[in-house]
């Protein structure tokens, strides 16, 4: 786990995936977030913190992104609300800490 450390010729990929609490309860909510997802998002802002030696560097960065399943969860999210008039039947589920296992609160 983090941090990493990399000789000067190494690289590291790193595989992001976000995922933001969403109310399936509020379909007004919900067709605000499919709407959001219409556009590709094509971009991400990182804060990259790092040692040079004895001092700290933060850099913000500006990084191209390619989605993978952005359009399949937009239309999908379409179907099972039948075009946002209906709630979905939608288990809530504990958000889990990966590495205590215990959950964490909202």
């Amino acid at each position: 786990m983090p941090p990493f450390v990399l000789e000067p010729d190494q690289v590291l990929s790193l595989r992001f995936r976000a995922r933001r609490n969403v109310d399936y309860s509020d379909t007004e909510e919900l067709h605000v977030i499919a709407d959001s997802l219409a556009s590709p998002i094509t971009q991400g802002r990182l804060l990259i913190i790092y040692c040079r030696g004895q001092q700290v560097v933060r850099e913000s960065v500006v990084i191209p992104l390619v989605t993978e399943a952005q359009n399949d969860f937009a239309k999908r999210l379409a179907i099972v609300t039948k075009d946002f008039t209906e709630v979905p039947a939608v288990q809530p589920k504990q958000v889990m800490d990966n590495e205590s296992g215990f959950p964490i609160p909202r």
